[in-house]
C-alpha cells in the first residue's frame, strides 16, 4: 500500500530541508522505540539508561504515544520556537482541537487506554500529559541533542550538496530508498499503518525533516493551511553511546578564530577547525580555498585535528566531508574571543 504525494512545479520548487531534527517529533519517536522490544543495536545502551530514570507517571505518555502506532495530532505541533515554546503551546491546545484530535487518533489505535481518553475530556490530565512531556525529554532526548544536532548538521551538508550537484531527484531518492520512491511527479511513500491514498501539495511544496529516533518508516505530516513535511532517517544512531557535548553558541558568530584557541593549536590548525565549524560539509580542497592555503597543509591540520577527535568525517561518493564534533564544538564554545586575526 503506497501514499502517492503528488508535486505540480511550484511545489518542486518550494521543497526544502529543514534545519534539523523537531524536538517533540523526536521525543514522540523515542517514546515509541522504548515499548519495543525489537529496537535497533545502536539504541540498547540509550534504552537502559532512558529506562532507568523514567517514574510511573510515564504510562500516560506511553498510552498516548504507543510503540507501534501513530499519535494525536497536537502531541507534535509544527510551531516554531524552543522546547519550552513548544510544549507550551501543546499545553494551551483548544478543547475542540484536542478533542477532535484524541477523536481521530482513536480511529486509528487498536485500543485507547482509560487514561489516554481522559486526556481529551479533562483539561488536568492535559496540564499532567505536558509535565510528563517535559520531564521525559529532558531524560530520553535532551542529553543527546548536541550529538543529534551534530549528525544532523552532517546530513544536511551532504543533501544540499547534492541539490546543488545533482538536482531533487537525487536528493527525493535518496530520502529512505526502501520506503520513499520518486517517480515524477510524484513521490511514493510508504507508511507502517499502510495507509494508501493521493496527497496534493497544491503548490505548498514539502519540508523533508530528518530524524534520529524514528528509524525505519517515514512520517508525514499535512493538513490544509501548513506546509506538508516528510521525515526521513539519519545515520550515527550509535553515536547516542557517545558522551556529549554542548552546541556552539557565540563561537559561529565570531569573525575571527579566537586568541585562545591560536595559543592552543597553532594559528593555521585553529582556522582549519574554525573554518569546519563554520562551513560543515566542507572537502579538503573547500577548506584550502576558504583559507587560501594549500590542500596538502589542510589534508595535514584536518587528519591531525580528527585524530583528535576535534573533527569528523562523512563520506558522499569519492568526497571527504568534514564535520565539527561535540568535543570540538566543546572547545570553540570554551575559547574566549580576545584578540582579532590580522586579515
Amino acid at each position: 500500500m503506497t501514499l502517492r504525494i503528488h508535486f505540480t512545479p511550484a511545489d518542486v520548487a518550494r521543497v526544502r530541508l529543514a534545519d534539523g531534527p523537531h524536538p517533540l517529533r523526536e521525543l514522540a519517536a523515542a517514546v515509541r522505540m522504548l515499548q519495543v522490544p525489537d529496537r535497533p543495536l545502536g539504541f540498547a545502551a540509550w534504552g537502559r539508561r532512558a529506562l532507568s530514570g523514567l517514574d510511573r507517571r510515564t504510562r500516560l505518555l506511553f498510552d498516548v504515544l504507543p510503540g507501534r502506532a501513530s499519535s494525536a495530532d497536537f502531541l507534535t505541533t509544527a510551531e516554531p520556537g524552543s522546547v519550552s515554546d513548544m510544549l507550551e503551546s501543546v499545553r494551551r491546545t483548544p478543547a475542540r482541537r484536542l478533542r477532535t484530535d484524541m477523536e481521530r487518533w482513536a480511529e486509528l489505535v487498536p485500543r485507547v487506554p482509560a487514561e489516554a481518553r481522559r486526556v481529551g475530556d479533562d483539561p488536568r490530565r492535559l496540564h499532567l500529559l505536558v509535565d510528563v512531556m517535559e520531564q521525559t525529554y529532558e531524560r530520553v532526548v535532551a542529553p543527546y541533542w548536541p550529538r543529534i544536532a551534530h549528525l544532523a548538521a552532517a546530513d544536511r551538508a551532504t543533501r544540499s550538496r547534492h541539490f546543488a550537484e545533482d538536482g531533487l531527484e537525487k536528493v527525493l531518492n535518496g530520502l529512505n530508498p526502501r520506503w520513499i520512491r520518486w517517480r515524477p511527479p510524484v513521490l511514493e511513500v510508504r507508511l507502517v499503518s499502510g495507509h494508501s491514498g493521493d496527497v496534493h501539495l497544491n503548490g505548498r511544496g514539502l519540508l523533508l525533516i530528518p530524524t534520529v529516533f524514528q528509524t525505519l518508516a517515514p512520517t508525514l505530516g499535512h493538513s490544509d493551511s501548513a506546509q506538508p513535511w516528510l521525515s526521513y532517517p539519519i545515520g550515527g544512531a550509535d553515536a547516542l553511546s557517545r558522551p556529549t557535548a554542548n552546541d556552539i553558541t557565540t563561537a559561529q558568530l565570531l569573525a575571527d578564530v579566537p586568541q585562545s584557541l591560536i595559543t592552543l593549536l597553532g594559528r593555521t590548525r585553529a582556522r582549519v577547525l574554525y573554518t569546519i565549524a563554520e562551513h560543515p560539509g566542507s572537502t579538503t580542497s573547500e577548506v584550502a580555498r576558504h583559507l587560501g592555503i594549500s590542500p596538502a597543509s589542510a589534508s595535514e591540520h584536518a587528519t591531525a585535528l580528527r585524530a583528535c577527535a576535534l573533527t569528523d568525517v562523512h563520506r558522499d561518493r569519492n568526497r571527504i566531508l568534514h564535520t565539527l564534533t561535540p568535543a570540538g564544538t566543546t572547545l570553540l564554545n570554551a575559547s574566549t574571543p580576545t584578540l582579532q586575526l590580522p586579515r
